[in-house]
């Protein structure tokens, strides 16, 4: 590659070289006219006197700034490439375009390029409202869709859809959607009329969205809706009952999981969660969640029944019947008295010996 020849601040007839423009390829050069016009021209152009000025020299420079040329409208004037001067125009739809002089001139370029576009299509347009392609009715012609001409249709089953004249002419689009669902339904769809599940005897096919369902009669004389599947996979038998009295000869000792080695006592405490819960809570909240035998806060906490909770059933839920012990103590409680039994006075006497 040639070295660069530095032609900033130099003078070409009318040009003055102002500053190198920052261009890849050829090294362009930023000039301004004595008219006060700023023009790009490449180095070579300046060094063999191809360009003397903005396109002024001699009066023959012409401002198109406000002249209208077909759709477009003259904003104003762009630094000129080589001897080509450009304009910067507003299209009549509303899009900036730039264009050369010459392409003004000799009507060339009239818009922005929608004026083709509109013709073309103009040209090969088919009014298709009112017809009918399948099951859609041509209502209103709609913005294009992928560079193609659009249509609002109207299915018989009442819904809306935009499809191309292409597709509609090829009878690619011939429905919303639901012709083809209702074929492949119908390819698929199994007659289960007269047959029974269960409980229950399919009596007749019912409309749905999507789904096939079905109407069955129980043996319990509920009508119930459903769907196809359901009732070939079995996981649907009846209205609703089969699983009611199912349930209801599952429970007590009947229930798999029942515990025959619990006594009634225990059964209850069991019941009872919640009410043990709340009892429990309250003596914590009274005896400020501090121990009362070492005075200990927090921490792992018991409330201990001072009359047994097995011997004294009416005061189970007294919260004057409890009160609060670290896990400590409460073992060693436990592992004097014993369980089951205990009394008031078997923990005031623990109490004492404790304090001593």
């Amino acid at each position: 590659m040639p070295p660069l020849i530095d032609l900033d601040g130099r003078k070409f007839g009318k040009l003055t070289v102002v500053r190198r423009a920052q261009r890849p390829g050829t090294p362009v050069w930023i000039c301004r006219c004595d008219c006060g016009n700023l023009i790009t021209v490449s180095g070579a152009c300046l060094r063999h006197d191809m360009v003397k000025s903005c396109g002024c020299l001699g009066g023959k420079f012409i401002d198109r700034t406000g002249q209208t040329f077909g759709r477009l409208t003259v904003l104003k004037r762009l630094s000129s490439i080589g001897w080509v001067t450009m304009w910067r125009c507003r299209c009549r739809c509303g899009k900036m375009v730039d264009v050369r002089t010459g392409n003004l001139q000799s009507g060339n370029t009239t818009s922005c390029g929608c004026l083709g576009r509109e013709t073309t299509s103009k040209a090969h347009l088919i009014d298709l409202i009112g017809q009918t392609f399948g099951r859609l009715t041509v209502i209103k012609r709609v913005e294009n869709r992928f560079g193609r001409v659009a249509w609002l249709c109207e299915c018989t089953c009442g819904a809306d859809v935009i499809a191309t004249a292409k597709h509609l002419r090829n009878r690619n689009t011939q429905s919303c959607g639901c012709l083809q669902k209702e074929r492949a339904s119908a390819a698929h769809l199994i007659d289960l009329r007269g047959r029974r599940f269960g409980r229950l005897v399919v009596t007749e096919r019912v409309k749905g969205n999507k789904k096939t369902i079905w109407q069955c009669n129980c043996d319990c004389g509920t009508v119930k809706k459903v769907e196809s599947h359901h009732l070939i996979e079995g996981t649907v038998r009846s209205c609703g009952c089969l699983r009611v009295e199912s349930s209801r000869s599952r429970q007590g000792p009947s229930h798999p999981s029942w515990r025959h080695d619990l006594s009634e006592d225990e059964r209850a405490r069991k019941r009872n969660v919640n009410k043990n819960r709340r009892w429990r809570i309250a003596v914590y909240k009274r005896d400020g969640y501090t121990c009362q035998v070492c005075g200990e806060r927090g921490g792992p906490l018991n409330a201990h029944h001072l009359d047994g909770y097995n011997k004294f059933r009416p005061k189970r839920f007294l919260v004057r019947n409890g009160t609060t012990l670290c896990k400590t103590c409460h073992t060693a409680f436990h592992s004097e008295f014993g369980r089951g039994n205990n009394t008031a006075a078997q923990f005031c006497d623990f109490r004492a010996a404790r304090r001593r």
